[in-house]
């Protein structure tokens, strides 16, 4: 959740001097999880009211976009779904939970055939549009074939489908299928549609994100610039009306007020944010929109800990209020500097897990006889400098009634019709509606021991009970971590004892009630976790609380990734200082979020240290990208980012000089048991060899040339990149440098040997065109000059596009001026 304050105009004049004045309400929004969202206030009439008196109001909207999760069912005319819907929707969730179950095992046929039964067992169940996203899913994402996966999109984004979720993730699907297969154009019509269709949605970021990738790749730069500037910058409207703000999440401040039209561009808005624990900011506001607009928006990064007034980040404690001003300058009664407020509690939604003894991975295993850890997140009972503690149960739970593991076997609606006429048509309520009953085939647990546990608040990683590197203790600890642990072990309850007794495949769970929250009312949160035998790896848990965060800072890591490749586009244009202002955006987004990641471990990690990595190599910034480079190996070993964090780790290394020390580490890429890396690794040592083969500076006669061992080193790893990868991205240059060897030593013969091996062997190679370029030269200096001028002639016509294709054009036309003087 991300928090949005609208103040908004509703009424304009104009003063004595010319200037507009506005009339402005308050509203507030609470954002869905990786969007931006505003809107006005539900009744506009009312905001104007309550603007005349300089009041402040809560927006909230009813009706307008269906929220997410909401599903359709076939209906009867009044609207009360019918019973055979009911019982085909039932069975039809049954047999895509047992697909879930086979796709989790990897037994992916087996989870693709029970889908596909979805759909033709019940083509009338609105649970087949979840059946479709879940092949084209497997297709586009596991099989990576988003040709095949394009359809099962396609079917599920139709106007039948009416789970906005589901169908705006379709539509977004379908944009990406089309994005990968490459085809541009069908890519920008789906991809379009979705910020028209969903605008201020998590979808429409995405789409975004893909549009100004698909600009990017086509050279068309201002495009890119443009789509990429508006990622993460949709806001829900899901929440709207609440009051609250998450602790550790980004609040936006949008001023709409016709007052601001008359201001030039770049005229200075600001809205101050204060806490109640004493922290004050002030928040610059930006106008959003064409020059005229009199939209403005600004942001504010949050955190838990003591206030520091003015540093650009909010620090809030568990029990704080936080206040949002704005000074309307003019109002349309003439009234000067009027400050519209609105309030909000800050909140945290908190999460119980089951943690490895370090306290850095969820698992979803313990071993009886050992000991199980706990943790709590819940940032708003952070309420004191000193460590704070919860309250949670840990309870044990054994199955009495087993659930059915029989798949159901009802396969047409005449079946269902029938047993709507017999004995099994659903029992009805006074209103004469459908009641769902929970048959004998839902599991049922009996609680046979719980232990209730005081958890205390934990220190940031990296910092032990003594201070951080055996400094004293930290004056004031402010994490929202809690932590504790109890014993796992055989045998039977004792009350009171402090440990829980259980048996094999007991359910363990830990229950946290969460008093202060984003809903406005208590919830209970659960960690569940299984007791079994043996030693465990890590797992992780699939509490929805933590999906719910690894989207938000996925999200976000997506806005940094789009950052990085805006300022690439500034890089390639020649405009160094902006290139470098979106680096170092790039970076304050990835250190805003780094404590949040570090704590949820995973995937948002390993991204967060990837992009961390690239923006630093963009900035030449080579210590720092060696760090994170060293640091990904060191937390992620088996990581797919591994092979190229040790590249980047290795051409660090040759920027610097150290030849020797790069060898090493392409190295170790060759090493590797799999990576799509080992021809650039490859590439990258025959470069180093090249480098190292250099003479020094100042040095002469036999010093002076190139050391040839080393350099007939660097020519045998160009040639095994060639013969052993010959279809990577650097088989070209490295059959480019062979040639370069041959060129050198005037063996020319070799060189066009070497080339024509490479056109015949591979004539639909992407590096036709080096080899071309490389032909004719090698012809030219076997002063063959026609043969060359068709070689070059060849390479422009085929590959027009191409940067040898340049290259060649001015030697044509001197060849040919040449061939016309003779």
């Amino acid at each position: 959740m991300k928090t949005a304050v609208e103040i908004v105009s509703t009424k304009a004049g104009r003063a004595k001097r010319g200037s507009i004045v506005g009339r402005c309400a308050i509203g507030l929004v609470v954002a869905a999880i990786g969007g931006r969202a505003w809107a006005a206030p539900e009744d506009k009439s009312a905001a104007r009211d309550a603007s005349k008196d300089g009041a402040v109001s809560a927006g909230s909207v009813n009706g307008g976009t269906a929220k997410p999760g909401d599903k359709s069912a076939t209906t009867k005319p009044g609207g009360q779904a019918t019973a055979s819907s009911l019982i085909e929707d039932r069975a039809a969730r049954k047999l895509l939970a047992a697909g879930d179950a086979r796709l989790a095992m990897d037994q992916s046929r087996e989870a693709l055939e029970l889908f596909q039964q979805v759909v033709e067992r019940y083509p009338r169940s609105v649970v087949r549009f979840e059946a479709f996203m879940r092949m084209g899913k497997y297709y586009l994402e596991k099989a990576h074939d988003p040709t095949k996966a394009l359809p099962y999109f396609e079917r599920s984004a139709v106007e039948l489908n009416e789970d906005t979720a589901i169908r705006g993730e379709a539509m977004l699907m379908v944009g990406r299928s089309y994005y990968d297969q490459s085809k541009w154009q069908q890519a920008f019509a789906s991809l379009r549609l979705v910020t028209i269709q969903y605008p201020g949605t998590e979808f429409s970021n995405q789409a975004y994100f893909y549009i100004g990738n698909a600009h990017y790749k086509l050279g068309a730069y201002s495009r890119a610039i443009e789509a990429f500037g508006k990622v993460g910058t949709a806001i829900s409207d899901t929440d709207l009306g609440k009051k609250y703000m998450e602790i550790g999440k980004r609040m936006f401040v949008r001023v709409s007020d016709l007052d601001l039209t008359a201001l030039q561009e770049g005229s200075a808005v600001t809205a101050t944010v204060t806490s109640s624990s004493g922290d004050s900011e002030t928040v610059k506001l930006s106008r959003v929109g064409p020059p005229n607009s009199p939209n403005y928006l600004g942001e504010l990064d949050t955190t838990l800990g003591e206030a520091v007034k003015e540093d650009g980040m909010l620090q809030v404690l568990g029990s704080d209020k936080v206040m949002i001003t704005y000074m309307d300058a003019q109002t349309a009664s003439k009234e000067l500097n009027i400050a519209r407020k609105t309030e909000l509690q800050a909140v945290h939604n908190g999460i119980a897990d089951f943690m490895d003894g370090a306290f850095r991975d969820p698992l979803k295993t313990v071993v009886v006889g050992k000991t199980a850890y706990l943790r709590v997140i819940d940032l708003d009972r952070d309420i004191s400098p000193k460590p704070d503690t919860v309250q949670v149960k840990v309870v044990a739970k054994r199955l009495v009634k087993k659930a059915s593991t029989t798949l159901p076997v009802a396969a047409d609606a005449a079946d269902a019709a029938k047993k709507v006429e017999g004995a099994e048509v659903p029992k009805k309520d006074a209103s004469g509606a459908d009641i769902l009953q929970d048959d004998d085939e839902l599991p049922v647990y009996k609680v046979i021991d719980e232990v209730t546990l005081t958890l205390g608040e934990r220190p940031r990683e990296g910092v032990t009970d003594s201070g951080a590197m055996g400094a004293e203790k930290p004056k004031s600890m402010h994490t929202g971590v809690f932590g504790n642990s109890v014993p796992i072990l055989p045998g039977t309850a004792v009350a009171g004892d402090g440990v829980l007794q259980v048996e094999f495949f007991d359910r363990i769970e830990v229950q946290y009630m969460d008093e202060i929250n984003s809903s406005g009312k208590p919830r209970e949160v659960i960690g569940v976790c299984t007791a079994v035998d043996g030693a465990l790896a890590d797992v992780k848990a699939s509490d929805p609380n933590i999906d719910n965060i690894q989207l938000e800072l996925q999200t976000r890591l997506k806005k940094a990734e789009a950052l990085t490749n805006i300022g690439r586009i500034y890089k390639q244009l020649g405009l160094k200082e902006q290139a470098v202002l979106h680096f170092r955006q790039g970076i304050s987004e990835c250190d805003a979020l780094d404590a949040r990641a570090r704590n949820l471990g995973g995937e948002v990690l390993e991204t967060l240290y990837v992009r961390l990595w690239k923006l630093y190599l963009e900035l030449d910034e080579l210590d720092q990208a060696a760090k994170m480079c060293l640091q990904l190996q060191k937390d992620f070993p088996n990581s797919q980012f591994v092979d190229e964090a040790l590249l980047g780790l290795g051409e660090t290394s040759l920027k610097k000089g150290d030849a020797e020390k790069a060898i090493s580490i392409f190295k170790r890429v060759l090493d590797l048991p799999v990576s799509a890396r080992k021809a650039d690794a490859l590439y990258q040592i025959g470069l180093c060899q090249e480098q190292m083969a250099q003479p020094k500076a100042g040095t002469s006669g036999d010093a002076a040339k190139p050391n040839q061992k080393l350099m007939e080193s660097a020519f045998l790893s160009y040639q095994q990149v060639f013969q052993r990868y010959p279809t990577s991205g650097v088989a070209g240059d490295a059959v480019g440098k062979m040639a370069d060897y041959y060129l050198a030593a005037k063996d020319y013969d070799r060189a066009i040997s070497t080339l024509q091996q490479a056109l015949d062997e591979y004539p639909d190679a992407q590096f036709t065109d080096r080899i071309l370029y490389d032909f004719g030269r090698s012809l030219y200096r076997m002063q063959r000059t026609d043969e060359a001028l068709a070689k070059f002639r060849q390479l422009l016509s085929e590959y027009p596009q191409s940067k040898w294709a340049s290259k060649v054009k001015p030697v044509i036309a001197s060849l040919e001026k040449r061939g016309k003087g003779d």
